[in-house]
């Protein structure tokens, strides 16, 4: 192998250490800024766990936890609205839903959405009267 050739393949190996290491820093900020946000509904919170669903409307499980003990969960979903008078396309409403360890609702905030401003007002009065209603009711 010449010279050449192993300093292009050393300086490939730091790169590549590099940039893993750069991904890894990466995700852990994002998970201490997320565990951050939810401390406002768990302030004993440590850790979490993101375990990706396969379950349509659900798309993501959170599970929040105070050493080992699981305290709480966030559940994102999304879907799409369909036969909308007025609508031509689907719209997109994406949720978070967070819960208390018993599964009773703590809040429910909206991520995204591509409803009219009508339509969404309406939601927006619904959502609050979930506060302490059980995921079993659903």
């Amino acid at each position: 192998m010449s010279k050449e050739n192993r300093s292009l393949i050393i300086n490939l190996g730091v790169f590549l250490l590099i940039g893993i290491i750069f991904l890894i820093s990466i995700s852990q900020y994002n998970k201490a800024k997320q565990l951050k946000a939810y401390k406002e509904y768990f302030s004993e919170a440590t850790n979490l766990k993101k375990k990706s669903l396969d379950e349509k409307p659900l798309t993501e499980e959170i599970t929040i936890y105070k050493g080992k003990n699981v305290i709480g969960y966030v559940y994102i979903g999304l879907d799409y609205a369909e036969d909308i008078y007025g609508h031509e396309h689907l719209s997109l409403l994406k949720l978070e839903v967070i819960v208390d360890n018993n599964k009773k609702i703590i809040e429910v905030v909206v991520l995204e959405h591509e409803h009219t401003p009508s339509y969404f007002a309406k939601v927006e009065e619904y959502l609050p009267t979930l506060k302490g209603v059980s995921l079993s009711d659903y």
